[in-house]
């Protein structure tokens, strides 16, 4: 049985977890070194959130891999380290349209 890790998928999609999860890390490291009173409150959205974006940046590596693009492992952490800003590009850009999305694939 081959290692997981050189499975096509696996190996960018975990890489692009980690890639969040480093991001989360980053986040929380950096809060530590606030004054207490300037800290953000760790209640349970926060946790929810901590966990969420590691599992966005590898959702949106699988995404980039059903779409038929190849990612480097140094992309494939890049996606996940980037997954917020991207989703939320992503997310302006539809509510701009008015969840209208123009383009060639639109029929009139």
């Amino acid at each position: 049985m081959d290692n997981i890790f050189n499975h096509v998928f696996a190996q960018p999609i975990f890489l692009a977890a980690l890639g969040g999860f480093v991001l989360n890390m980053m986040n929380l490291y950096q809060d530590q070194q606030r004054p207490k009173n300037q800290r953000t409150e760790k209640d349970v959205l926060y946790w929810v959130m901590f966990s969420f974006w590691p599992l966005a940046g590898g959702m949106l590596a699988f995404v980039y891999l059903l779409d038929g693009s190849t990612l480097r492992p140094i992309l494939s952490f890049t996606v996940g380290i980037t997954a917020p800003t991207t989703l939320q590009a992503m997310l302006q850009v539809t509510l701009d349209n008015n969840g209208v999305v123009e383009g060639d694939d639109v029929e009139d």
